[in-house]
């Protein structure tokens, strides 16, 4: 599953430069998304090649890949973007000047690539032998799991509440997305979430539940969106309208304030880690960690499909009617939604508590 997709995704990366339409564009990120699908795999592959002794350390670098991969993307779009116009001496080809993107996608299919060849040297099979499909061995055909469909795993209370759980982090994560990540601000959120997942997170999962760790997380978003608004009230108060520029004060205090935000929503995406860790435990067999992975993964994808047009829309029609002071997506719609997660966390906390009182 994991050599399909990546050697479907590097096809599609590379046929992405070729697309000179949007027509073209939309139909090759719909392919795209079909390959992804394997992404609900890589869970379930990580907590079988590890354990109790290596996990914490594992799954954090498993996270990690997001961020590496959102700071190191834009670069290699910018810089290897309109080669034709920037560089007419060397790459002022008629093809390269007609396919202006053609350049950066070769290169992130290159990536692919490498990492395809990667993975199928070094890769193993993780699955035993004895429960791949098609092989069937009288010593333990009595013993195999029921299979269990959607309705089946949704009816595990805990897995419904991570997929609830996992539709309500994507849909609040996507909408921090779409409304502050630009510029620096894209680069510090990076390094923080980088310093965190190497230096904070495995002593953090050995320390505390998973359970514990994921609520902390989620309450950390209600926090975040509380304080976004006063970035602005900062900056007008601390501006100059005749020289155009803010003070060096309010400068300071500006970013001391989105450093703050910015740590704090980083904890709060801690919860991705978190989500994959509850799945693996609470799955209800390893046979079955990819179904209920890909369940929650379906969720999560479903939120990111319209959470940036919901989102964007409701900050557009408050900033176009002033409503509320301009800033009801974080007073009034993006706290209900925080609300929603952090009490079906606290949910999560309280089953898993039960678990192991009733396991002890």
């Amino acid at each position: 599953m994991i050599l399909a997709g990546a050697a479907g995704l590097a096809a599609v990366t590379l046929l992405l430069g070729f697309c000179t339409s949007l027509t073209e564009i939309i139909f090759v990120r719909a392919l795209a998304g079909f390959l992804a699908a394997n992404v609900a795999v890589y869970p379930a592959v990580l907590a079988e090649i590890t354990d109790s002794s290596n996990s914490p350390t594992a799954y954090s670098l498993y996270a990690l890949t997001w961020p590496f991969g959102s700071t190191i993307g834009p670069l290699i779009g910018g810089s290897f973007s309109n080669l034709g116009t920037k560089y007419p001496e060397y790459w002022g080809y008629e093809f390269i000047i007609s396919h202006p993107y053609f350049m950066p996608n070769l290169v992130c299919s290159g990536l692919v690539v490498i990492g395809f060849c990667l993975s199928y040297m070094y890769l193993q099979e993780s699955l035993p032998r004895d429960k791949r499909r098609g092989y069937c061995n009288d010593d333990n055909a009595n013993t195999q799991p029921p299979r269990l469909g959607v309705i089946e795993l949704l009816s595990i209370p805990m897995i419904r509440s991570l997929t609830l759980s996992g539709f309500a982090l994507a849909f609040i994560s996507t909408s921090y997305d779409v409304v502050t990540e630009i510029g620096y601000t894209l680069a510090l959120s990076g390094a923080i979430v980088a310093a965190l997942q190497l230096f904070f997170m495995p002593t953090l999962l050995r320390t505390f539940r998973a359970s514990t760790l994921y609520h902390t997380s989620m309450c950390c978003w209600p926090l975040t969106f509380f304080f976004i608004p006063f970035l602005n009230s900062i900056v007008r108060v601390g501006y100059d309208a005749d020289s155009e520029i803010a003070g060096t004060i309010t400068n300071v205090i500006l970013w001391t304030t989105m450093t703050f935000i910015l740590i704090s929503s980083r904890v709060a995406s801690l919860a991705f880690t978190t989500n994959i860790i509850l799945i693996r435990n609470h799955s209800p067999s390893p046979s079955y960690l990819g179904a209920s992975s890909g369940l929650v993964q379906v969720a999560m994808c479903v939120a990111r499909c319209f959470s940036p047009a919901f989102i964007s829309s409701v900050f557009a029609l408050s900033v176009g009617n002033d409503s509320l002071g301009g800033y009801p997506i974080w007073v009034v719609v993006m706290p209900l939604v925080c609300s929603v997660g952090c009490y079906i966390s606290q949910k999560m906390m309280a089953m898993e508590k039960e678990t192991e009182a009733y396991n002890a």
